[in-house]
């Protein structure tokens, strides 16, 4: 059993890997992949270690989304195992050089790793995207990721018309008028007012895998742009 010496000298010992992994980011102005916890936002940024503070470069972009509470994430660069979880004190802040910024607190210990799989896209601003199921009307999606998808229904009580877990087949991601990714399965997983969550598998034949990675890499692209943030500076 480990005692409480034992265990305080292990959480120092891990600060201590935490604030090293920081100054190191910091130190060789590495870009990590900042992901905004309970949202679909990503960016790429640059930090540095500032007054007991993180100090994250902003996208203008980012407003309402950052809260103070709130918390990022990003995987250490060269440890992708490795996750550091950023407590968010101040979400909107300009250095002298004008630059906006967010401060967050320094973290005490290594993040318990993300259960998501694959990055999900925010897609709800495209009404051409969507879920074709037999005997349903098309469905907007909403988000999409490599393995899954969240669509609006018409339905107040979606699980009575999509059953959890129940399989469907010969369903499709419809893009556009004329492309079409069709699936193998298509399984309902989680509900939300009308929303649905469903997990999905490609059908295996023709281009629906490169079709697929099209689509994610053109969003990935697109949330790129329009979060682009800058360099931090050293204010």
């Amino acid at each position: 059993m480990t005692s409480l010496l034992g265990l305080f000298r292990q959480n120092k010992d891990e600060t201590r890997a935490v604030e090293a992994v920081l100054a190191r980011v910091d130190r060789q102005q590495e870009v990590v992949r900042i992901e905004v916890e309970r949202t679909l936002i990503r960016f790429n940024s640059r930090l540095s270690v500032r007054r007991n503070a993180v100090v994250v470069a902003k996208p203008p972009a980012l407003r309402s989304e950052l809260q103070a509470g709130g918390f990022v994430r990003f995987k250490v660069p060269g440890e992708p195992r490795k996750e550091i979880r950023l407590e968010v004190a101040t979400p909107h802040f300009n250095l002298t050089s004008n630059q906006p910024v967010f401060l967050c607190k320094l973290p005490g210990a290594f993040a318990p790793p993300s259960q998501r799989k694959s990055e999900r896209f925010d897609t709800s601003r495209f009404q051409n995207l969507r879920l074709v199921l037999p005997g349903h009307e098309h469905l907007r999606i909403l988000d999409i990721a490599e393995h899954g998808c969240r669509v609006l229904t018409p339905y107040p009580h979606p699980h009575e018309r999509l059953a959890r877990a129940k399989p469907i087949g010969d369903g499709a991601v419809q893009m556009g008028k004329n492309v079409c990714v069709q699936m193998a399965v298509v399984t309902p997983r989680t509900y939300s007012g009308r929303e649905v969550g469903f997990s999905f598998s490609l059908d295996p034949g023709g281009d629906n895998r490169k079709l697929l990675q099209h689509l994610l890499r053109s969003l990935e692209k697109v949330q790129r742009e329009s979060m682009r943030s800058e360099r931090s500076g050293r204010s």
